[in-house]
């Protein structure tokens, strides 16, 4: 007997239907570790702190996810495997406010132009700063989540260590 009755049979269907389900899983898994072919070079996904950065994000989005993975980290914030994507809207959100914003200096923009670009602006920072709550950017989700900062401690006052 199993943990919970007897063993399934294997050509039963429910056991047929068990062994597809467990293969979609595994390929679903092994989908972000493929290599992919971005402008004629074919790239590998890139590995940070155990979690691999969504091979969908564009190349400043990317540039933008392993900065954000990096001072998360430095923050104290715990990252798993499930927050790459969470992680890689509020990047890919800022990379969009900064490529918008050097498209909106552009001199030969039209009025109406500037101010559709402003609109997406202002758009992609109310999201990117949702997302940035969500993963634990700021000092108020931290607060929430009881991430408290380390004290910093001034390397030459002795009496701070005592």
């Amino acid at each position: 007997m199993g943990l919970r009755g007897p063993t399934r049979n294997p050509n039963s269907r429910r056991g047929m239907a068990e062994v597809r389900k467990a293969k979609q899983l595994k390929v679903s898994k092994e989908i972000d570790k493929l290599p992919i072919k971005i402008g004629g070079v074919a790239r590998k996904p890139v590995v940070s702190k155990g979690v691999i950065c969504p091979r969908w994000l564009s190349e400043s989005g990317q540039d933008m996810w392993h900065s954000l993975v990096a001072d998360l980290t430095t923050a104290g914030v715990a990252i798993q495997d499930i927050d790459a994507h969470a992680i890689a809207m509020a990047a890919y959100c800022l990379a969009a406010v900064a490529e918008l914003g050097e498209s909106e200096k552009e001199p030969s923009l039209s009025l109406s132009a500037r101010l559709g670009i402003s609109k997406l602006v202002q758009k992609y920072q109310s999201n990117s700063q949702s997302w940035l709550e969500k993963i634990g950017a700021t000092p108020a989700a931290r607060g929430r989540m009881g991430i408290r900062p380390e004290p910093v401690v001034a390397a030459d006052d002795a009496w701070d260590t005592l």
